[in-house]
């Protein structure tokens, strides 16, 4: 699992709409610096009895430049990764007037070069300068005409997504992943930036729809910035703890094992590229099957088989060999499955081991999560020998809060929805569940709680606990 958050590095309202007077249009405002954006559309408020059905339309949009350079640096020119989803993620700002609901905002991508600006003005229109409604910078007009874009004949493909808001009050929430794979090598990844604003059928009708506001990268709210969210589902399930020989019970009985070659402590591939085999034996002389070994990523090889309900044995050899070079051998303990006798639900008791009271914002933190069966009754040995028992579940997702006000910052991403990618799924090996967690997410100054989440037999099980950090 990983998340990466890319925000934005500019951002702006433009619009056309009436000043106080209602005579002269604010083409050339200027709100570069406010601490929200707004989009709306007014219909009629012009008073001239003789005004035409263009002089009565009124409008604002949003340009967000979310700095895809930086997406396309982190993850490498070539291509965009197969495995990460990325949204584009704007939240609503409170705001005292009407809200209007039932509509539809459109998400364009032009390519233009334009600055911020310093205006904050959003009610009376007394900041001027550019970007604005006509110009991108002082004596340069849009490209693609007034608004950035003439949404009448937008550009061809430059329409991204599009978003439907029911009450109003909901965040922009796009999925933007194919547009930045089918782009990732022909656009200008310098320049290429975002325009928000009501569908041309919405724009060309008569209802009002004032008005909707967004939090801007200016906003004090840290968590409420325009963001491209990078959502990977890449956790790692390696069964070397709990390791099953074939069964009926279970509807796959694939097993994976993992190795991983770390050089000076960077992740390197081995050359030639290791085979996994195993064995009933610990002097390797009976082989009961070899394994399909896959490179997923850098350094990190995957080994999958099936090990047949009819082997004798409880504990198997595994070797690992770089053709005739031997790697790495060592025992498995081999389970057979056996059916559950309780139906009803499980109870857990859950702790993260090696939790840290704070970090700094330049961390990675590893967080291994402990969990056992709540009734599970120790053997003298194991109380003799310290040895606690650690059950394995497979699917633990994690969200983050913020203990001072329960702000979610990072939710559980179960599924692959829209919004989720599994991008919140914790791995497992032999020691039990983990999950890396980038610390720049999070906003220093503040204490955070993590929330876990079991999927077990089809339902999910919030675990009561929160193991609480601080971030300095």
């Amino acid at each position: 699992m990983s998340i990466k958050k890319f925000y934005a590095t500019k951002d702006t309202t433009i619009t056309n709409a009436y000043k106080e007077d209602l005579k002269t249009r604010a083409t050339d405002a200027n709100m570069g610096l406010s601490d929200s954006l707004e989009v709306f559309f007014i219909y009629g408020q012009n008073p001239d009895p003789d005004a035409t059905d263009a002089q009565k339309r009124e409008e604002s949009r949003i340009l967000v430049y979310p700095n895809l350079q930086d997406i396309q640096t982190y993850y490498g020119a070539s291509s965009a990764p197969s495995d990460t989803k990325f949204v584009l993620r704007l939240f609503n700002a409170k705001h005292p007037f009407t809200l209007p609901k039932n509509f539809t905002l459109n998400l364009y991508h032009f390519d233009d070069n334009w600055l911020e600006g310093h205006g904050l003005d959003m009610e009376s229109y007394k900041d001027v300068g550019a970007p604005n409604w006509t110009e991108r910078q002082a004596g340069a007009n849009w490209t693609n005409g007034e608004g950035a874009i003439d949404i009448s004949a937008p550009p061809a493909d430059s329409l991204v997504g599009t978003k439907t808001f029911d009450t109003g009050d909901e965040d922009l929430e796009i999925d933007i992943t194919s547009f930045l794979s089918t782009n990732w090598l022909s656009l200008d990844w310098g320049t290429t930036a975002f325009l928000i604003t009501f569908t041309s059928t919405e724009s060309a009708g008569s209802i009002n729809f004032y008005t909707k506001k967004f939090f801007s990268r200016s906003s004090e709210f840290f968590f409420k910035r325009p963001i491209i969210e990078a959502r990977s589902a890449n956790a790692i399930g390696d069964d070397r703890g709990k390791f099953y020989k074939a069964s009926q019970l279970a509807t796959s009985n694939i097993q994976s094992l993992y190795l991983y070659n770390t050089v000076s402590g960077a992740r390197e591939n081995i050359t030639p590229a290791p085979t996994l085999k195993l064995f009933s034996d610990s002097t390797l002389d009976t082989l009961i099957g070899t394994a399909s070994v896959t490179n997923p990523e850098t350094g990190v090889y995957k080994g999958t088989i099936t090990i047949g309900s009819d082997v004798p044995v409880t504990t198997i050899y595994e070797e690992w060999k770089a053709e005739t070079t031997t790697i790495k051998t060592g025992p498995i303990k081999l389970l057979t499955r056996e059916p559950e006798t309780n139906a009803g639900e499980i109870d857990y008791v859950v702790d993260i081991t090696n939790m840290k009271s704070s970090y700094s914002r330049e961390e990675t933190a590893k967080f291994r999560v402990y969990t056992r069966v709540k009734d599970w009754n120790p053997t003298i040995y194991t109380v003799a020998s310290k040895e606690l028992e650690n059950n394995i579940v497979e699917k633990i997702y994690y969200k983050i809060v913020r203990m001072v006000d329960d702000e979610t910052v990072i939710d559980y991403g179960i599924g692959t929805t829209l919004l989720n990618n599994d991008h919140t799924l914790a791995s497992y090996d032999a020691l039990g569940s983990y999950f890396d967690f980038d610390m720049s997410l999070l906003e220093s100054g503040y204490m955070y709680g993590i929330k876990l989440m079991f999927s077990v037999n089809g339902e999910l099980l919030e675990q009561p606990e929160t193991f609480k950090f601080r971030v300095d």
